[in-house]
């Protein structure tokens, strides 16, 4: 969103799009996990509403605005619930996560190396600390969205390893804090993961003892570069939204302003041959049901969670760099009221790459190439 052109504050308003488009990709996700519980058009603070805009998918909203009504006053507060649902939760980017919403809820400060630091302090939604009112400024205030203590955790691995003993494990966060939230994150439940070892590197495989299983696997080819059969497919689609229901009933989040977002941040899948161009065409893939197209053409795990995400009416952020947002999975979301974005979160060796080749170029140099290489070789 930003000004009409014109408006007084349309400058201001680029550069706060700008701020908030450079922030963290956890910002972004924590605020999409109440998009579509606070930012319904209808919805809006009085005061935050333009005539003459519209929301919506597609160039057919902005070609065509639809002008909105006068507005009315504005209506009571109601509370707001956001639920998160992290692929690969128990990685470093979810167990990360998993101990700011454990700091946050208990108000913790622990020790570093550079002084006593206290959650009420860092603990935000992050976006940029330099805005007026702090973090996100007063628009964040305006459409109340949830404080990150209301948001609820929960998610998928493949890996059997608890959360709080993976946090141990990563080094990412201060040890004194790591201390305080191992034994709460441990006691989080892990649920068994999608897994389909031709998606993702051999290093993986080993670990990889926490998965769904169902009752037919593979094809009768059993070698790891072999499709998962329809009838896996069918099973993994209906136990994925199983979970997802199952998450939104025990933490309350099946009414008016709640919503729940899944998040890809598990390893980077290799690129898949199957990018269906229609949201029919997408459930058709997955059902085994496509006219003219064998019925073992590959499906991503990846797609199978943004595929369930959306039918349940989650939001989904990919946070690889695969090739899982495609037209048909859009489309998918855009009939369900819930959205589908992300491509990388550039978090690890991508988001180097980005910052040396910047710099090398700030001192007149021209870098030709940076090799690095993940678990997929790349």
């Amino acid at each position: 969103w930003a000004p009409r052109s014109g408006s007084s504050s349309s400058s201001q308003g680029r550069r706060g799009l700008r701020s908030c488009m450079a922030a963290p990709a956890v910002s972004l996700v924590v605020l999409l996990a109440v998009a579509r519980g606070a930012w319904s058009a209808r919805q809006l603070p009085h005061h935050l509403r333009v005539r003459g805009g519209a929301v919506g998918f597609g160039a057919s909203a902005a070609e065509a605005p639809t002008p909105l009504p006068t507005p009315a006053p504005p209506p009571p507060p109601r509370p707001l619930k956001a639920g998160v649902l992290v692929v690969g939760l128990g990685g470093n980017n979810g167990a990360t996560l998993a101990a700011a919403l454990e700091a946050a809820r208990r108000d913790l400060a622990w020790e570093t190396s550079h002084g006593k630091v206290s959650a009420s302090e860092s603990a935000t939604l992050g976006c940029i600390s330099q805005l007026p009112k702090g973090p996100c400024g007063a628009w964040l205030e305006a459409l109340a969205v949830p404080h990150m203590r209301d948001m609820v955790l929960g998610g998928w691995d493949i890996r059997p390893t608890a959360l709080g003993d993976s946090l141990y494990d990563s080094r990412v966060l201060p040890h004194d804090l790591v201390r305080q939230v191992r034994s709460p994150l441990n006691r989080i439940r892990i649920l068994p993961g999608v897994y389909d070892p031709s998606f993702i590197g051999e290093s993986q495989h080993a670990s990889a003892t926490h998965v769904l299983q169902p009752p037919v696997v593979r094809s009768s080819d059993s070698s790891a570069s072999s499709p998962m059969t329809v009838d896996a497919r069918r099973f993994l689609l209906r136990r994925i939204r199983r979970d997802i229901r199952s998450f939104k009933q025990r933490h309350g989040l099946t009414g008016p302003g709640a919503h729940v977002t899944v998040i890809w941040s598990a390893s980077v899948e290799r690129p898949s041959s199957t990018t269906p161009e229609t949201a029919e065409e997408l459930l058709a893939l997955v059902e085994g049901r496509l006219p003219g197209v064998p019925n073992d053409r590959e499906v991503a795990p990846s797609l199978v969670y943004a595929t369930a995400a959306a039918l349940e009416g989650c939001s989904f952020v990919n946070g690889g760099s695969q090739n899982t947002l495609c037209r048909g999975l859009v489309e998918l979301c855009a009939q369900h009221r819930c959205y589908a974005l992300g491509t990388d979160f550039k978090a690890g060796q991508t988001k180097f790459k980005t910052a040396a080749v910047e710099y090398a170029r700030a001192l007149g140099l021209s870098p030709r190439v940076i090799a690095s290489s993940n678990h997929l070789g790349n």
